[in-house]
């Protein structure tokens, strides 16, 4: 049997809060198979279509599996900067029901979370996700009540970092209210990114009001990341 001495090495970040992976906070995205049929072909696949995603968390489970396959997995995995946990709960990794919730835990601060179940939506919402990432870090966000209006879809979430970089994100479509928690009258870019991680982006100018509302056309939800430029 494989034992828990093949996963890639990690720590925890200085704050105890995100996984350290090479030196830095990581996010755990993927999925955890521990107590699910494993399909010894698919788990192969799976571990691709995770990594062009941006999954980098699987919670396999060895005991159906024989030797070669487990290592085989794993160093696939490792080669694809994968974690592989074959324990399951060793991360605190959390389980969520939908996109909504997923996006929700994330937002909220949850180190490491994914789905149950290996679905293409499931792989969007990664790929989503580390689109978001290239703007902002989520370990330096806060969520706060203040920005969001009432106008906004149901299950509608917000946070801010140190830098007035602001994420929103809109569990469906409609309009959005936003209140700025700064006064600064300064260009900001308004990139949404949508559930199959594109994005679009325009340029907020001055004047304007601290609180004003944006259009969502994500039926699916999204994301709305406003960020000071230079000056």
């Amino acid at each position: 049997m494989v034992t828990a001495e093949l996963i890639v090495a990690e720590r925890w970040s200085v704050d105890s809060t995100y996984y350290a992976l090479n030196d830095k906070p990581t996010l755990l995205l993927g999925f955890d198979l521990h107590g699910q049929p494993i399909d010894s072909v698919a788990v192969r696949e799976l571990i691709k279509q995770m990594a062009a995603s941006g999954g980098n968390y699987l919670g396999l489970p060895t005991r159906d599996l024989s030797t070669t396959r487990v290592k085989d997995y794993l160093a696939l995995s490792n080669e694809l900067g994968i974690l592989v946990d074959t324990v399951g709960g060793k991360y605190d990794f959390r389980s969520m029901g939908s996109i909504a919730s997923f996006n929700a835990a994330v937002l909220a601060g949850q180190p490491a979370v994914g789905y149950r179940q290996p679905v293409q939506s499931a792989l969007n919402s990664f790929r989503a996700i580390r689109t978001v990432e290239r703007h902002l870090n989520f370990w330096d966000l806060r969520t706060d009540d203040r920005i969001l209006g009432t106008s906004r879809p149901v299950g509608s979430l917000a946070a801010v970092d140190s830098l007035q970089n602001y994420l929103v994100y809109v569990a469906g479509n409609g309009a959005v209210q936003l209140n700025l928690l700064d006064s600064s009258q300064i260009a900001r870019r308004v990139t949404v990114v949508g559930y199959l991680g594109t994005q679009r982006s325009e340029i907020l100018y001055p004047p304007y009001d601290r609180s004003f509302t944006l259009q969502s056309n994500e039926e699916r939800g999204g994301w709305m990341i406003i960020e000071p430029l230079a000056e």
